[in-house]
């Protein structure tokens, strides 16, 4: 990824470019966990190995293929929380989740 950037790499810059990369991934593509998680790990600055709730929808609602705030709220109702208050994302387990077969 950081080879897509045309400078530094900044939050902003990262979402662009993981918004584009989301975008050539389709569901019928292969893309596997591997190619997934370090895109959230870059949101991820005390590598915690969760995501802020808040981090994760003003993403979502801003960048790339841009979700409603509705959408992003059924994404974020059914993602693994890490603490009582649902205010923190299991991101490696979501992108398990994601990825499971059906």
């Amino acid at each position: 990824m950081l080879k897509d950037s045309p400078g530094s790499l900044n939050f902003t810059m990262f979402l662009a470019i993981l918004g584009d990369h989301l975008q050539v991934y389709s569901v019928a593509s292969p893309t596997s966990a591997s190619d997934i998680v370090p895109a959230f790990e870059q949101l991820d600055l005390h590598k915690t190995g969760k995501l802020d709730v808040n981090v994760l929808k003003e993403a979502l609602m801003t960048m790339g293929d841009r979700m409603n705030e509705e959408e992003v709220n059924a994404v974020i109702k059914d993602a693994p929380k890490t603490d009582s208050e649902g205010l923190f994302i299991d991101y490696r387990e979501f992108v398990r989740l994601i990825k499971s077969p059906f």
